[in-house]
C-alpha cells in the first residue's frame, strides 16, 4: 500500500487550503450526485439524498484532513463536534426553542386568519 505524506499541504495559505479541500470535496461528491439528478425526478428526495451525501462525505474528508493534514486524529473534537451530556442538553434546548418558536407561529398565523387548516389527502398518510 504507497503512503503519501500529505502534510506539506498544512504549509499552504488559508484560502489555497481551502480551495483543495472544497476541490476534494466536490471531485468525490459529483459522482454520486449527478446520477441522482439524472435518473430521479421527484425534486425533494434528490434534495434530501444529494445534501445526505455531501454532509456524510464531508464529515468524513474532514475526519481524514485532520488525521492526515493536521496530523490530529480527532480534529472534531476540537470544533465541538463529540458526544456529550453538555451538548445533548444543548441539543434538547435547541430542539425545544426550534419546535416552540414553530408552533407559536402557526398558531398566530391561524389567530390572525392567515392559515386554513385542511383535512390530509388519503396517500398522505402511508407515505409518512
Amino acid at each position: 500500500m504507497l503512503k503519501f505524506n500529505l502534510g506539506f499541504i498544512a504549509s499552504y495559505p488559508a484560502p489555497l487550503r481551502l480551495g483543495i479541500f472544497v476541490s476534494i470535496l466536490l471531485l468525490i461528491w459529483l459522482p454520486l450526485a449527478v446520477p441522482i439528478y439524472l435518473l430521479e425526478t421527484d425534486p425533494n428526495k434528490i434534495n434530501i439524498l444529494t445534501l445526505s451525501f455531501l454532509y456524510i462525505e464531508f464529515i468524513l474528508l474532514l475526519k481524514f484532513w485532520g488525521k492526515h493534514i493536521y496530523k490530529q486524529p480527532q480534529l472534531l473534537r476540537s470544533y465541538g463536534l463529540e458526544i456529550s451530556r453538555k451538548n445533548g442538553r444543548f441539543l434538547l434546548k435547541g430542539l425545544a426553542i426550534g419546535c416552540s418558536s414553530v408552533l407559536g407561529l402557526f398558531i398566530l398565523k391561524t389567530l390572525l386568519g392567515w392559515v386554513v387548516w385542511q383535512q390530509p389527502p388519503n396517500w398522505l398518510l402511508p407515505s409518512i
